[in-house]
């Protein structure tokens, strides 16, 4: 019996029925399938040992079956977290000292859901190359109408190189596998636009399910935490201005000395709100320092509120205003933040250092 993926993608797929009936037509040819130049291949290759070396690990081995029945929420972030983090340092070195014509790599997980037959999926994380190399980042859900492979089953791992930057790769496009790679040891695909005239990127798909030249599919892909309406917004767009919020001191929680369940919402330039946890909090007491180490995009202002999680209703623990008049590149800067609630007097500095 085949096993149903508990991960709560139906919203999605939805919408995905939804867009499919406003888009446009699809081109039947596409543009002439891309050669791998050495560069590409050296990515490719150091992505398969690091991957091979992480997957069949304890460790991997654990937090990858844990991916398979992870939430929403907590599977993008386990997502960001691999893409960004040791297991792919050395890949992210080479990234950096190769010169390609890509703004964006991704290590995605491939899957069927069961909950609608002939759905694949890729849940992936992208980091910025190129010029867009430590300025933006994303989790996103690819989905697309496939024969794909058992239903709720782990399909192996695919590495892509996109034109895109990693918070514009959302959207439709055209693509297959086209030719396995010996050498690698999987299978080169590659995507386009709608029209099959603009080629996206290209990817290597190793495990489950790799075949020579198999038919398109049209698949459209949803960045996660970004602006679709199913989770919280996470990654910003570029601004003109990018500051780091590095920490926030507890002055005085309460006047009772208890602790708060501390986050904060910002607003950059009137824009989208963020929440930061993005879906939790940090218990401060007094004396408390939470590195918090957020990072914010801005042009000329941006508006931050702190609250305390309650079951009964969050409380507002006051707010800020930073301006880039307030601010000099490299130096932190101190705002206070407080509120009154009765006989409780709630104070907490909060520290930005502007980056440029």
């Amino acid at each position: 019996m085949k096993t149903a993926r508990p991960l709560p993608y139906d919203g999605y797929v939805e919408r995905f029925h939804e867009l499919k009936a406003e888009r446009g037509p699809v081109a039947t040819n596409t543009g002439p399938a891309p050669e791998l130049s050495d560069s590409m291949r050296q990515v490719f290759s150091a992505a398969t040992t690091a991957w091979n070396r992480w997957a069949n690990s304890p460790k991997g081995a654990q937090e990858l079956q844990a991916m398979r029945h992870a939430n929403p929420v907590d599977a993008r972030l386990a997502m960001q977290d691999l893409v960004s983090g040791e297991t792919f340092q050395e890949v992210r070195q080479l990234l950096q000292s190769l010169d390609l014509p890509f703004n964006s790599f991704s290590v995605g997980i491939n899957f069927e859901v069961e909950l609608i037959l002939g759905f694949s999926g890729t849940l992936g994380g992208a980091i910025g190359i190129g010029d867009s190399q430590g300025v933006s980042a994303s989790a996103f859900l690819s989905l697309g109408l496939d024969e794909g492979v058992e239903a709720g089953a782990l399909a192996g791992v695919q590495f892509g190189l996109w034109k895109a930057s990693p918070e514009d790769l959302g959207g439709w496009s055209i693509g297959g596998e086209l030719i396995v790679d010996d050498e690698l040891g999987g299978a080169i695909g590659a995507s386009w636009n709608l029209s099959g005239s603009e080629l996206q990127g290209v990817w290597l798909t190793l495990g489950v399910g790799v075949d020579d030249g198999g038919e398109m599919q049209e698949s459209y892909t949803f960045i996660l935490g970004g602006f679709d309406g199913f989770l919280r917004p996470v990654y910003q767009p570029r601004k003109t201005h990018f500051l780091i919020l590095t920490q926030l001191y507890c002055e005085n929680p309460s006047t009772d000395g208890g602790h708060n369940e501390v986050y904060f919402t910002f607003q950059a330039d009137s824009d989208t709100m963020y929440y930061y946890p993005t879906y939790d909090y940090f218990a401060m007491a007094e004396g408390d320092t939470w590195y918090c180490g957020r990072s914010v995009m801005f042009d000329e202002s941006i508006a931050i509120t702190l609250w305390d999680e309650d079951t009964g209703g969050d409380t507002n623990l006051g707010s800020c205003s930073i301006s880039y008049s307030q601010l000099t590149a490299g130096q932190e800067v101190k705002f206070t933040i407080s509120s009154s609630h009765g006989l409780d007097e709630r104070v907490y500095y909060l520290y930005a250092k502007l980056i440029y």
